[in-house]
């Protein structure tokens, strides 16, 4: 099994679980911050004094640091919380399963032979599902800490650093409630404190649990997901852009039969109950992509990049990435960037991710 990561080649799963844990301890965890989860909408965006602020208060401590990446990431976290119900709709799809289709799709097996040459995980769900428990319940700390410190702290809060504290957990500035540089300056760090002497221990270890070489997490699915969600990409678009002279029988029924797929009179033929399956993989695939658009940063080109990547690109025209960006006004390099942030973002969505994953996502600017 190969990872490549940092340009480095790892043989095994044990190799890369002890790669991984050698540049992603639980205890080294690296924090740099140059981004935030906040939607600025119209207001000015803050992500410069955010950033130095978080930083900053992650290098004063240990259980300061976990207390500024659950802060940072709370609005992805709950952000991915509305997929948590996926894997349900996936079980009954495969309860429905009748020629594999279904658990070749979710297992990136099959229908990929010809699409890479790794192996590929596999879509755990009972592992899915840890990682969803664990990410409500890190949402819940924070909140109840939040609480504690600041909305029902016994010493009274000022307003500036309430409305800072719910726009963090919101994720959004409102016109009506603007949060300034100096506000930030000035209550940003005792927010952090306070959240750290009430909660700070509870904090860090849910954190940890969320870290890629903690618990039952796999270390080859964390370095494998960004190639998973590329080749499941290139599956959905083969579904949702099936073509007749498809190598899969299923899809050249989907591309011939078109809307004679929900006739009554083929309801008992098991070749046109296995189409339907597909397609409603492919619309649960769909709305995971949607949500893209409620991406906690209020970075609206994360969903129409991926959109041209998937019609587009992996589509029948086969349009290069260069024509691509210069349709959203971007250049290249800036759209392959956006175009990892989408496949990190919506791998969150579908199979979970560790908090580095995450904290990735804040490091580019």
């Amino acid at each position: 099994m190969m990872a490549l990561e940092n340009n480095l080649v790892v043989d095994s799963d044990a190799e890369l679980k002890a790669f991984l844990s050698s540049i992603l301890s639980s205890e080294g965890i690296v924090v740099n911050i140059n981004r935030t989860f906040i939607a600025y909408n119209n207001g000015t965006n803050r992500n410069r004094v955010f950033a130095r602020c978080a930083n900053r208060m992650a290098q004063k401590g240990t259980d300061e640091k976990f207390v500024v990446i659950a802060l940072m990431c709370y609005p992805a976290l709950n952000w991915i919380l509305k997929a948590r119900d996926i894997d349900a709709m996936i079980e009954q799809l495969h309860d429905m399963d009748t020629d594999g289709s279904v658990r070749n799709i979710s297992e990136i097996q099959s229908l990929l032979e010809n699409s890479t040459g790794y192996v590929k995980p596999r879509l755990h769900l009972e592992m899915r599902k840890l990682f969803f428990a664990r990410c409500q319940q890190l949402v819940d700390a924070v909140d109840d800490a939040m609480n504690r410190a600041v909305f029902r702290s016994a010493q009274p809060c000022k307003p500036a650093r309430i409305s800072l504290a719910m726009a963090m957990l919101r994720g959004s500035i409102l016109d009506s409630d603007p949060v300034s540089a100096v506000m930030i300056r000035n209550n940003f760090d005792g927010i952090i404190e306070d959240i750290t002497k009430v909660g700070g221990e509870a904090i860090k270890e849910l954190i940890l649990q969320l870290a890629p070489n903690e618990g039952v997490v796999q270390g080859a699915e964390a370095a494998y997901l960004y190639h998973n969600t590329e080749v499941l990409l290139r599956e959905y678009s083969r579904i949702t852009h099936p073509s007749s002279v498809d190598g899969n029988s299923t899809l050249r029924l989907i591309a011939t039969a078109g809307n004679q797929l929900d006739a009554s009179d083929h309801k008992s033929d098991a070749r046109y109950a296995q189409a339907q399956i597909l397609l409603q993989y492919a619309k649960l695939i769909g709305g995971a992509i949607e949500l893209l658009k409620q991406f906690p940063d209020g970075d609206s080109k994360l969903y129409d990049v991926l959109m041209l990547v998937v019609n587009e690109k992996y589509g029948p025209n086969g349009t290069d990435e260069a024509t691509l960006a210069k349709q959203v006004g971007i250049n290249s390099s800036y759209f392959c960037e956006k175009k990892h942030r989408a496949y990190t973002a919506l791998s969150a969505l579908l199979w979970g991710c560790d908090i580095e994953s995450l904290l990735s996502l804040l490091s580019k600017d």
